[in-house]
């Protein structure tokens, strides 16, 4: 959303990513910087509007990225798109960027980001930058420039809601969703998903698979809650236990190996790559929560399982017992569903349920 309480000498330019743009992107352009900000790249498909290219102010490189969230594919576009451009992230996302590029070596590398901490301003071309504190979640920055002040808010807020709560000399703001949820009283989206968990998981007669991103931590604490509520496993790949493990002591409430009722499923891709990069002590540390595929089924009726549309889930669920009919909760926070994790429903004969998250 871009909420515009004046007419401000500053361009703000809309980039959607399609044939032609890499990167989903919001631009803030003036006499004296050019910012890149990410809010995600489902926030730039919903974005309805879009400046007039024609009347850009300032040419050329960046002065600035600023990471507001992490997304896999946003990240290696980043690194494809941004080259050497200075790029200031908090310290959770840093993480998850490192563990992103040990998964996927295809990520192009580039010079160690600036990890930015809360009400520590730094400098972009003349503007004057300020991340905001928001442990665990995306991150927050005020850009104050000669031209006008901007709140970067890549969290899925509803400012429309209430104009008045818009802070005092703020210009412009640019949050990660342009949906009025016009209700207040109406349930958050990880409130929605915790219910739809925790009633999946009560019958207990098959496994229920959740599709969601290791990144998304606040679905990841609500889904374990949920999965703690009625005495279910829950399940985790190692890239996701790698994330967990390096992340637990910076945000609260994250499940972790030591977690109760975490269980940890291994596969050969993953362990390959770990041990090259000499995560040999790792893996024997994550080996006591180790679930194989006889303890899936043993316990399955009793199992919340984070999946992904990759060939290690793929496999499992070709192995897991009676899987048919079984319920696959899809958060969504874009326009539709991913089509992969549909056609891979489909196939193994899954119960899709998705939720429209705002």
């Amino acid at each position: 959303m871009i909420n515009e309480r004046q007419q401000d000498p500053m361009d703000i330019l809309i980039h959607k990513r399609d044939n032609k743009a890499l990167l989903s992107s919001v631009e803030i352009r003036t006499a004296g910087e050019r910012i890149i900000l990410l809010p995600g790249k489902n926030a730039i498909s919903r974005l309805k509007t879009a400046a007039d290219p024609h009347s850009s102010i300032r040419e050329g490189e960046p002065d600035a990225v600023l990471l507001g969230r992490f997304d896999p594919e946003e990240y290696k576009a980043l690194r494809l798109t941004f080259p050497g451009v200075p790029l200031y992230m908090s310290k959770e996302i840093m993480m998850m960027a490192e563990v992103e590029e040990l998964f996927s070596p295809s990520v192009p590398r580039m010079p160690a980001p600036t990890v930015v901490k809360p009400g520590r301003s730094f400098k972009a071309g003349q503007a004057a930058i300020t991340p905001q504190a928001s442990p665990g979640g995306p991150t927050k920055f005020l850009i104050e420039t000669p031209e006008g002040n901007v709140l970067f808010d890549p969290r899925d807020s509803v400012w429309t809601r209430d104009p008045g709560s818009i802070p005092t000399g703020i210009d412009i703001i640019v949050t990660g969703t342009t949906k009025d949820t016009a209700h207040k009283e109406a349930p958050g989206g990880n409130v929605i998903l915790f219910r739809e968990i925790k009633e999946a998981l009560s019958r207990k007669d098959n496994i229920t698979l959740l599709f969601a991103s290791p990144y998304d931590i606040g679905a990841i604490i609500k889904s374990y809650k949920a999965a703690q509520a009625e005495r279910a496993l829950f399940v985790i790949d190692l890239k996701s236990a790698l994330i967990f493990e390096r992340l637990k002591k910076l945000i609260n409430g994250l499940p972790s190996s030591d977690s109760k009722g975490v269980r940890i499923r291994f596969d050969g891709g993953s362990v390959e790559k770990l041990e090259k990069r000499g995560y040999r002590s790792l893996l024997f540390f994550l080996g006591k929560k180790k679930i194989d595929i006889f303890g899936i089924n043993r316990e399955r009726g009793k199992i919340l399982l984070i999946a992904d549309v990759d060939s290690a889930t793929s496999d499992i669920l070709r192995k897991i017992d009676g899987i048919k009919g079984a319920k696959a909760i899809i958060p969504m926070k874009g326009s539709a569903p991913d089509a992969g994790i549909l056609d891979l429903c489909k196939k193994r004969g899954l119960d899709p349920v998705t939720l429209e998250l705002t």
